[in-house]
């Protein structure tokens, strides 16, 4: 799993893509995301596509927020994204750009 990095201080805006499991006809009713040592804050979810915003943790900490959906027909999926958090004070460089976690086929 190739983890996502980000400074202590950032404030980053991640996606879970969940489209290529989905099946015809089915929504996403319920989701939540946790990360244990991190503060995650808003949580949405549009055509399949879980956005979460998250913050903190410790320089050198490795993190793993994990996803949880509910959909319309009762089904239920658990992903989880690495988060590395590395201080950018100028000895590690500027941590990559937010991406998306593709999930089963779904497009970044």
């Amino acid at each position: 799993m190739t983890a996502r990095v980000q400074d202590p201080d950032d404030v980053a805006d991640y996606t879970f893509d969940f489209t290529g499991w989905l099946e015809p006809g089915e929504t996403i009713i319920n989701t939540a995301v946790a990360c244990d040592g991190m503060t995650v804050g808003t949580v949405t979810e549009d055509g399949g596509v879980v956005t979460y915003r998250i913050s903190g943790g410790v320089s050198g900490g490795d993190y793993y927020a994990t996803c949880h959906v509910i959909t319309s027909t009762g089904r239920e999926k658990d992903v989880s994204d690495r988060i590395a958090v590395r201080s950018t004070d100028g000895s590690t460089g500027t941590p990559p750009p937010a991406g998306q976690a593709v999930i089963d086929g779904g497009t970044p």
